[in-house]
């Protein structure tokens, strides 16, 4: 895909700032939830051998139980009312800023501005960081839990820009068991 200098340039700062890097940027395709087609940063690192396999997927606090695995927080603020289970940790490294979450972006640039703390961080120190919650809970499907329904059509959070940067970086899915938008059945008109 060709892409004018300028515009590389800013979804470079976008994605980095002005620190240096050493990443290769190239822009995919991507389609949003409304089925509109755009480009998305593709960020490749080379794979980390070693490394080993852990079962990961999403979930709202309000939607999760126990026999999902365990329930792990990614925000920035702990639920204020009674959630009739234990969190059994929390990942830092892939909690959204406070300042990302106020600066109410819409999706796209809060993607690009996500994308950019789980670059900062790497997938090396986020794999490290999730492998010690799992060894933590003895192995369990770690569920990363966010407040944000996605039961609605047009309704995202970061838990599914985490799922998709996982997948990049590594290959592997990263299922969410919340409820999702349903499907409306296709039309012959």
């Amino acid at each position: 895909m060709y892409i004018p200098s300028g515009v590389y340039d800013v979804l470079t700062n976008r994605l980095y700032g002005t620190e240096p890097f050493n990443r290769d940027i190239r822009l995919c395709a991507a389609v949003t939830p409304q089925g509109a087609a755009r480009a998305a940063p593709c960020i490749t690192s080379p794979p980390t051998t070693g490394r080993t396999r852990m079962e990961l997927a999403t979930c709202t606090y309000q939607e999760f139980t126990l026999n999902m695995g365990a329930p792990i927080r990614t925000t920035a603020g702990a639920p204020r009312w009674p959630l009739g289970y234990q969190l059994a940790g929390h990942a830092k490294l892939v909690t959204p800023t406070r300042e990302l979450l106020a600066a109410n972006l819409p999706e796209d640039a809060y993607e690009f501005s996500y994308r950019r703390i789980l670059n900062g961080h790497g997938i090396d120190r986020i794999h490290a960081e999730l492998a010690a919650l799992a060894a933590h809970v003895g192995g369990a499907r770690l569920v990363l839990l966010c407040f944000d329904k996605l039961d609605k059509p047009g309704n995202w959070c970061h838990r599914i820009h985490l799922a998709r940067w996982y997948l990049e970086q590594t290959g592997e899915e990263v299922p969410e068991l919340g409820a999702k938008p349903l499907t409306p059945p296709p039309s012959l008109f």
